[in-house]
């Protein structure tokens, strides 16, 4: 029985806590800016750059890689 109580209050004490959508979207927003890994690998993502570039203007561009880095 005594164990059935301190369970039963464990529960209580530890409730979630529910947040606004964007307020951990925010927070989720603060740590990846943090961290220094990149999300999408370079090479794919400079391949979509090109690619999107290609489909928009429809000629071939060149692009220094500093232009891509800082996309």
């Amino acid at each position: 029985m005594i164990q059935l109580d301190a369970i039963s209050l464990l529960i209580k004490l530890k409730k979630m806590r529910k947040y606004h959508k964007e307020t951990v979207t925010l927070r989720e927003i603060h740590q990846y800016q943090r961290t220094i890994n990149l999300l999408i690998s370079k090479l794919s993502f400079q391949r979509v750059i090109r690619e999107v570039c290609h489909e928009l203007i429809e000629v071939n561009l060149r692009f220094q890689s500093k232009a891509i880095e800082t996309l």
